[in-house]
């Protein structure tokens, strides 16, 4: 069945590419733009760079050395024989889209390193769900299209984590989203998601891999709307024939590019980690949530490599309410197991010392209840101001990990990589005449990189009056302590995007609840000193 199935699907691929010739309107744009790759051990404070060093450190026995040549024994040793002796897609002939997007991906081959070393923990599990649902091998290169295997990438639409979810598609395959969790960014959720998704999108467009790719990145009733316009049979349709956006039109182009650099690494110098053909990782069960400094201890990890693992966490814990779930390396599951069973848990356990806010609560009125400051909330939950809401999960006591040694350092540790990866709210910033990305960078308090990156801008100084960037507000708030009003501000606007709550503004600029905002008006976004 399987032989014949994969049969069907190199039929399948092979008309759909039959008239890949580029169009000028669908020459590939380059992908987003990327940091260089961090060299040994990185001393930089962004924290994509300290999360990509934690992920190139969990396996620093694999170093890159390949391409690795073809074992002697019929086992494929490599993970890549199996991946790309399942391949599909024909070669890609010069001229041809597909031909262009090999060549970019080929020409940058530091991009490609740090791709490889996001995906290394996870190309077995992949491709281990790709050939249980009998799907083609080269899906596993869909995040690197989609994200460049980033599990906090966030889109302009919206969309987050490596396999690009937006949260009504997310929630509609199973995945939670929550103050805790969020499953989008977890790989080992999300591929699951995923794959289901596109088992759905290629029986709806009957058996058609291309469309169901350009459903997978515009949205499924985008493209059957111009199915629909277009008439014709839909199984030799191809998503250039369609009136669809051009990154949708050339969003299956780069995934073939991508498997013919594979084939062909050595042409480009592309070097390919040897990673072996069998779990990096392994998914370990929990009984009740864990605090991850003391998971990290347990599985003798720093907590960023811990981190690195398990994206989809958003707190200090595992959720309450699940999953109960890490990700571990394979080589350390079996110790953690027996740790958990032979150590003591401490007697305030998350489970134990959270609370669920409700409506009306206040940061000061919980203080009271729960016999504990509002300064230790604050330090207890991460929070940078007194906005609190209900549904939300606090935790209102220190859990006393003595044994740890450093625990708070690296609990600290944990937290600045949060606030710096998980964005806090979505917004969207009008250009002024005499701007930059330096100083609206400095406004909002992120880095001119992550502007680029989340506005697709390969140039910072290609932007322009008037033109509209999205800025991810980070957990943490701005530096500057002081904000001009702008036309259409309101205080609940303003509130939002700093992440501080009305009242504060109220109390902190002396306004009253009639109190109108005029432009050029100067308001505090901190205590006054």
């Amino acid at each position: 069945m399987l032989r014949i199935f994969t049969t069907l699907m190199a039929v399948l691929w092979l008309a759909a590419c039959a008239s890949l010739t580029p169009e000028p309107d669908t020459e590939p744009a380059a992908p987003q733009p990327q940091p260089e790759p961090p060299a040994g051990n990185s001393s930089s404070d962004d924290p994509n760079d300290i999360i990509d060093q934690a992920s190139q450190d969990l396996f620093n026995d694999l170093p890159f050395v390949g391409p690795p040549e073809p074992p002697v024994e019929q086992t494929p040793v490599y993970i890549w024989e199996r991946l790309i002796g399942g391949f599909s897609l024909p070669d890609c002939s010069p001229g041809t889209t597909a031909h262009t997007w090999q060549d970019w991906y080929g020409n940058h081959p530091e991009y490609m390193q740090r791709v490889f070393v996001r995906a290394r923990p996870w190309l077995y599990d992949i491709l281990g769900q790709i050939e249980e649902r009998e799907l083609p091998y080269e899906l596993a290169l869909l995040p690197i299209v989609e994200s460049a295997y980033d599990a906090f990438a966030f889109s302009t639409a919206a969309a987050v984590g490596g396999w690009q979810f937006t949260a009504p598609t997310a929630r509609d395959y199973g995945l939670k989203i929550n103050t805790w969790y969020d499953g989008r960014r977890d790989m080992y959720a999300a591929t699951r998601a995923a794959l289901n998704y596109l088992q759905v999108l290629f029986k709806q467009f009957e058996n058609n891999w291309r469309l169901a790719l350009a459903g997978y990145n515009a949205g499924a009733g985008r493209v059957s709307r111009a199915v629909a316009r277009h008439g014709g049979n839909v199984r030799s349709l191809q998503a250039s024939d369609l009136r669809l956006p051009r990154e949708t039109r050339g969003f299956a182009p780069k995934l073939h590019g991508l498997s013919c650099l594979l084939r062909n690494p050595h042409e480009y110098n592309i070097k390919l980690p040897p990673i072996p053909d069998s779990p990096l990782i392994t998914a370990v069960e929990l009984e009740q949530p864990v605090d991850l400094v003391y998971a990290a201890y347990l599985a003798e990890l720093p907590v960023t490599e811990l981190y690195a693992l398990n994206p989809g966490l958003n707190r200090w814990s595992t959720p309450p309410d699940g999953p109960h779930r890490l990700i571990l390396p394979a080589d350390k599951a079996e110790g953690f197991a027996q740790a958990m069973t032979t150590q003591q848990m401490p007697e305030e356990s998350p489970s134990w010392s959270t609370i669920t806010v409700e409506p009306g609560d206040t940061l000061s009125k919980l203080a009271r209840e729960h016999s504990t400051s509002i300064e230790a909330l604050r330090e207890h939950n991460s929070l940078t101001n007194d906005m609190i809401f209900p549904g939300q999960i606090l935790r209102t006591g220190t859990v006393a990990y003595t044994q740890i040694p450093d625990y708070q350092q690296s609990l600290a540790e944990l937290q600045s990589l949060q606030q710096g990866l998980l964005p806090a709210s979505r917004t969207r910033h009008r250009i002024r005449r005499g701007e930059s990305l330096s100083t609206i960078a400095q406004q909002y308090g992120v880095s001119v990189g992550n502007l680029q990156r989340w506005n697709q801008l390969n140039d910072p100084h290609r932007i322009r009056a008037g033109q509209n960037l999205v800025v991810l507000a980070p957990l943490k708030p701005a530096g500057n302590r002081r904000y001009r009003v702008q036309p259409g501000d309101s205080l609940w606007r303003i509130a939002r995007r700093h992440r501080v709550s009305v009242e504060s503004l109220r109390n902190w600029n002396r306004l009253s609840v009639d109190s109108i905002l005029q432009p050029g008006q100067v308001l505090l976004l901190a205590p006054r000193p």
